[in-house]
């Protein structure tokens, strides 16, 4: 964050504000993305030499300016709409006429409803739209419906016993790595708490493997799925076994693993990576994964098979 800072800083000593559309225009959605594309262009053209020679010279990482523009190129690129330039939550009038119908016979239908509660954004003219952070996942204690748990990606764990009106952190500042992935709590005992280290949506953090507490999160210990970060390991889901909960299963990029002796040791029963993976609500013998085909296991995930391809 301070080298982003430093780096924004850095470019707007450079450039005059009207060169700055670009930094501007990344962040409101009702520019077209080229319009954005051309304005960034029009100011590295004119400021190349002096963004080049400011980052030598604060020994910081080489064109700055073109890294934080083409982070938000990559980002914005696969997110067109019909008319081409206009990025998603910018005005498209096929795609709003497709919404105001879908939205019209949808009202005939009673559905839930969402009130957001936080965090609470705010808006910096360079820096954009800031939040408290990201959240990889949310799981409910199976037995008290008021109690649910969050992942940080590099935040590690947090509890609300009041719906997520009130929120602590549990002991995981001084664990080897603080990013939580996925978090799995056993249905028959709630105290016992597993989780995914690291980040698997977008490699904030590696993982160190899976770390498991018997006093509600308090403590934590290492189980026989531990790695090193050098290791560059991610694990995207942890499920345990609704009938026997010694039984789980880990969906990492270095293969499924499953234990049968609540976490102490790991068996590695596919080099297949999953992003997600559940158990039959029906049957807990099958489980369904995917990754860019779609697998199933009918015996508690010791094999696995090709469903769709």
């Amino acid at each position: 964050m301070k080298r982003l800072f430093a780096s924004l800083i850095i470019i707007l000593v450079i450039s005059n504000c009207s060169a700055q559309n670009w930094l501007r225009d990344m962040y409101d959605p009702s520019v077209n993305f080229f319009t954005v594309q051309r304005e960034f262009n029009q100011w590295w053209d004119l400021n190349k030499q002096e963004v080049l020679q400011h980052s030598e010279e604060e020994e910081s990482e080489v064109g700055e300016g073109w890294k934080i523009y083409k982070r938000w190129e990559r980002e914005m690129l696969p997110r067109m709409l019909a008319t081409g330039g206009n990025r998603q939550a910018a005005f498209d009038s096929t795609e709003f006429k497709f919404f105001e119908n879908r939205k019209k016979h949808g009202a005939q239908r009673s559905g839930p409803t969402w009130n957001y509660i936080g965090p609470v954004q705010s808006f910096d003219f360079y820096f954009g739209w800031k939040c408290k952070g990201r959240l990889n996942c949310v799981r409910f204690d199976p037995l008290d419906k008021h109690i649910l748990y969050v992942g940080a990606p590099s935040g590690g764990l947090w509890k609300s016993t009041d719906l997520g009106q009130n929120w602590q952190l549990l002991n995981t500042d001084n664990l080897g790595q603080i990013g939580i992935t996925d978090i799995c709590i056993n249905p028959l005992n709630p105290q016992t708490i597993y989780i995914a280290t690291g980040d698997y949506a977008n490699s904030a953090s590696l993982s160190i493997g899976i770390l498991k507490s018997t006093d509600g999160g308090q403590t934590w210990n290492t189980t026989g799925l531990n790695w090193t970060t050098s290791q560059s390991r991610l694990i995207s889901r942890i499920l345990i076994n609704p009938v026997d909960t010694n039984i789980m299963i880990a969906a990492t990029n270095a293969g499924v693993f499953r234990t049968t002796d609540a976490g102490a040791n790991w068996t590695l029963v596919t080099p297949q990576s999953f992003n997600s993976m559940e158990f039959n609500t029906a049957n807990a013998d099958i489980i369904y994964a995917a990754n860019k085909r779609f697998y199933k296991s009918v015996n508690g995930g010791s094999t696995w098979g090709l469903v769709i391809s």
